[in-house]
């Protein structure tokens, strides 16, 4: 829903200024686990980070060479954009497929606070270059096509920031 003419994805400042920190959801729930089992955890606040820090640019860019798409425009926010989004968010749903807040969620840095990750919680952090092939494959173009063991190259990874 968030492309446009199939090609352009708008994203805040193109993406290059949000950094994200994405977090495995098995991790998230070994995590919430280990805290239950672990009276040291009690009354912390965690902080649920992936291991690695990523621009938002990037993961985007990453996402489409996983599900190989070869052409892909980052594009600002724009008003075709916006008013595709004031329409879902006046559609009646229970969860609308686009919102005002979610997009503002999703242009938001994750910035560390301070208070111990899940990392403190024994947690093995899982990286999402070992996991996006997988979780993109129902997506990925010509998907029907049953390719042949290593016709197409491994997508590069994103850049790490830290």
């Amino acid at each position: 829903w968030r492309r446009q003419a199939n090609v352009c994805i708008p994203l805040w400042k193109r993406g290059t200024k949000t950094v994200k920190m994405p977090v495995y959801m098995s991790d998230v729930a070994e995590g919430v686990v280990n805290a239950l089992m672990d009276p040291e955890a009690e009354g912390k606040t965690f902080e649920c980070v992936g291991p690695n820090s990523y621009l938002l640019s990037e993961l985007v860019d990453y996402f489409y060479r996983c599900m190989r798409y070869d052409i892909h425009y980052r594009v600002p926010l724009n008003p075709l954009f916006s008013a595709t989004v004031k329409m879902f968010d006046t559609m009646p749903a229970a969860s609308p497929i686009l919102s005002k807040e979610r997009v503002e969620r999703e242009h938001v840095s994750d910035i560390l606070t301070g208070n111990p990750t899940l990392e403190a919680l024994n947690v093995n952090l899982t990286r999402i270059e070992d996991r996006a092939m997988f979780e993109l494959k129902m997506f990925r173009r010509h998907n029907y096509y049953e390719e042949k063991v290593g016709e197409y190259a491994e997508p590069a990874p994103p850049m790490v920031l830290h």
